[in-house]
C-alpha cells in the first residue's frame, strides 16, 4: 500500500508541476514556491498567492491573459476598502457579482468622494453635492444593465425627495 501511495503522490506532484509550468509561461511569471511547502494548494508568484484550484480553472477555461491579474487587484482593492467579503475567481469569469456587493462599492465610493472634498475653500450648493454623487458613481452607470441605469438613479432620488416631503 505505501508504495501505490508514493506512486500516486509523484504522478500528483508531476500533474501539478506540469499546470503550473504552463500557468507561469501563459502568464510570463515565476513561480517561487508554495505555500508552507504545500503542493497544489498556494502558490507564490512573485508578488502574487495564486491557489491551485484558480491556476486550474484560469487554464482549463483559457481565460485572457489579465483576467486573473484583474480578479486579484479586485479583491486586494476590496480587502483595503475593509470589505468583509471577496469574489472567487470561477463568479469573476461567470461575471457574476452580489448586488449587494456592488452596493457596498458604490456607498464607499460615494463617502470616499465626499471626504476628499475641501470644504472650508469650497462653496457648495445642491448642485456641487449631485456633481460629487456623479463622479463617484460614473463608473457604475451602464447603458442597458438593469439597475445600473442613470434614469433609474435619477427616478430613485426623485422617489426619496416625494417620501420625505410626503412626511414633513
Amino acid at each position: 500500500m505505501k508504495k501505490l501511495e508514493e506512486e500516486l503522490t509523484n504522478i500528483l506532484d508531476t500533474c501539478i508541476q506540469e499546470y503550473v509550468d504552463l500557468f507561469c509561461k501563459k502568464h510570463d511569471i515565476e513561480f517561487n514556491f508554495w505555500v508552507a511547502d504545500l503542493s497544489g494548494t498556494v502558490g507564490v508568484f512573485g508578488d502574487y498567492y495564486f491557489g491551485f484550484e484558480d491556476i486550474r480553472l484560469d487554464l482549463e477555461t483559457n481565460q485572457p491573459s489579465d483576467n486573473i491579474f484583474e480578479w486579484y487587484e479586485e479583491n486586494l482593492n476590496l480587502s483595503m476598502k475593509g470589505c468583509d467579503y471577496n469574489i472567487n475567481y470561477y463568479s469573476w469569469i461567470k461575471g457574476s457579482r452580489p448586488e449587494e456587493n456592488v452596493f457596498k462599492d458604490i456607498v464607499y465610493d460615494i463617502k470616499t468622494q465626499f471626504e476628499n472634498i475641501d470644504y472650508d475653500t469650497k462653496l457648495c450648493d445642491l448642485g456641487d453635492v449631485g456633481n460629487e454623487i456623479g463622479i463617484a458613481l460614473s463608473k457604475y452607470i451602464e447603458d442597458g444593465k438593469v439597475g445600473f441605469e442613470l434614469n433609474n438613479f435619477i427616478n430613485g432620488i426623485k422617489h426619496g425627495i416625494d417620501l420625505t416631503s410626503k412626511m414633513k
